[in-house]
């Protein structure tokens, strides 16, 4: 998600750009409406004013969520974020632990369906610890659900 702030007035909302693929170049200018990753540069659309006397300064926002990829065949690549290679590691652990009959890999015991968390022991358990916690952190990180006014504002 992007959006785009005139940066010359603190009291200037910041509105919504869309992202694509690609734009066309243009020589029309305005305030940016759009966006795209062009050969590892940055393309506006349209052209933002760059005069001083003109607005001109402005800002551009990034957020940044990659949907997961989907494994489809025994060839795909397996994806992860940096931030949950200890968790796949231990999972990693524990598996080639209970393949070589490690005493301490323990026991997988999937998902406990009265409190919705993942069970095991030994480095199972811990593989299953890290695992609940990743999940706590994602629904923190999500935020709460903000439902919009179901009738008009306007009408007092």
């Amino acid at each position: 998600m992007a959006w785009v702030n005139d940066d010359s007035n603190t009291f200037t909302p910041m509105m919504p750009m869309a992202v694509r693929e690609s734009l066309s170049k243009s020589n029309t200018r305005g305030v940016p409406r759009a966006i795209a990753v062009m050969n590892t540069n940055f393309r506006l659309f349209p052209m933002p004013f760059i005069t001083r006397g003109a607005s001109g300064q402005w800002a551009i926002y990034f957020d940044y969520w990659k949907a997961p990829k989907r494994l489809v065949s025994l060839a795909d690549l397996f994806e992860f974020p940096d931030q949950y290679f200890e968790i796949y590691a231990a999972g990693f652990n524990a598996r080639v632990g209970s393949f070589v009959r490690f005493e301490d890999a323990g026991q997988w015991q999937g998902r406990d369906p009265l409190n919705n968390q993942f069970k095991g022991t030994g480095l199972w358990g811990k593989f299953a610890a890290l695992l609940n916690n990743a999940v706590r952190e994602e629904e923190l990180a999500s935020g709460s659900i903000i439902m919009a006014p179901d009738v008009d504002m306007a009408r007092f």
